[in-house]
C-alpha cells in the first residue's frame, strides 16, 4: 500500500498487512506469521474509507484473500 498515509498500534512492524475483512466497517492490521496470520488491531489509511477498498477490489486493483488468523 505504497504512497498512503495512515495511523495503527505501535505494535505494526514492516511487513505488516493492512486488510479489508468482508462485513467489517473498519481495516485491520494482520501479520503473517508461516501459514497462519496474527490479528495486530485496527487502522486507519486516509482514502480506504467509506467503500473506497472496495471499489478498488471491484476494478481488480485488489483481489479478494482468505486469512487464517490465530
Amino acid at each position: 500500500m505504497d504512497g498512503y498515509m495512515g495511523i495503527g498500534f505501535s505494535r505494526m512492524r514492516v511487513g505488516d498487512m493492512v486488510v479489508v475483512l468482508f462485513g467489517g466497517d473498519v481495516l485491520f492490521i494482520l501479520r503473517p506469521e508461516g501459514e497462519t496470520y496474527k490479528l495486530i488491531g485496527e487502522a486507519y489509511v486516509h482514502d480506504l474509507i467509506s467503500g473506497e477498498a472496495m471499489a478498488m477490489l471491484a476494478a481488480g486493483e485488489r483481489q479478494e484473500q482468505w486469512f487464517d488468523l490465530q
